[in-house]
Formats: structure tokens, sequence, C-alpha cells
């Protein structure tokens, strides 16, 4: 995710990583059946997953630059 095509300005490195990792399916399905307990792996169906690229930060939880 390059930040000048999606228009959003990452100050912080860390929520750039993040932003990064979590755009790939493939990452974020690893992650989950990993670190998730299987009962909780079973409620879910993995290949339904979607990648949303807005962002729900609230603005008073916003970084400040």
């Amino acid at each position: 995710m390059d930040e000048a095509e999606n228009g959003i300005v990452v100050n912080n490195p860390h929520d750039g990583f993040f932003r990064k990792t979590w755009s790939n399916l493939e990452n974020v399905r690893s992650f989950l059946q990993h670190y998730l307990p299987v009962d909780v792996l079973n409620l879910m169906d993995l290949d339904s997953l979607t990648i949303c690229k807005d962002t729900f930060v609230e603005k008073e939880l916003a970084a400040y630059s």
C-alpha cells in the first residue's frame, strides 16, 4: 500500500508496518490461524475476509504532527 496512492500520510513507521502487513489477506489468515484458539477459529470463515481500505481511528486518537 503506497501512502501517496491512498492519500494517507503515516507519521508513525509502526503504523505503516501494520497497515502494510494487514493489507495482505494471507498475512491476516496466517496470523489468525496461528494465534486464535481453535474454538474461536471454528466460529469464523477465514475465506470470507476482505480488506477494508478505510481507517477507523477516532479524530481524538489520531497522531498529531
